[in-house]
């Protein structure tokens, strides 16, 4: 991932991985660089797919802007109540 998540110069998201990676700073300027296959998320975390950005105590502040790409065949787990 390059870019030092100001709104000036985001994060830019190249893969997967980086998308997972934008867990470790919730509060960044993120944007996507071209589509994305996210189909290999199914086997990740023990079957539970891809995880979740953020939560209700660490929520995800920042923002995700697209530039019109997708995200295709991201898989995540039931959350168990």
């Amino acid at each position: 991932m390059t870019g030092s998540g100001t709104q000036a110069d985001p994060h830019i998201i190249y893969d997967i991985d980086d998308l997972q990676a934008m867990e470790d700073d919730l509060s960044a300027y993120y944007e996507l660089a071209n589509d994305i296959d996210a189909s290999a998320t199914v086997g990740w975390n023990a079957g539970g797919g891809f995880a979740p950005i953020g939560d209700s105590v660490n929520e995800f502040v920042g923002q995700l802007d697209g530039k019109g790409y997708t995200i295709d065949s991201l898989a995540k787990g039931r959350i168990q109540a």
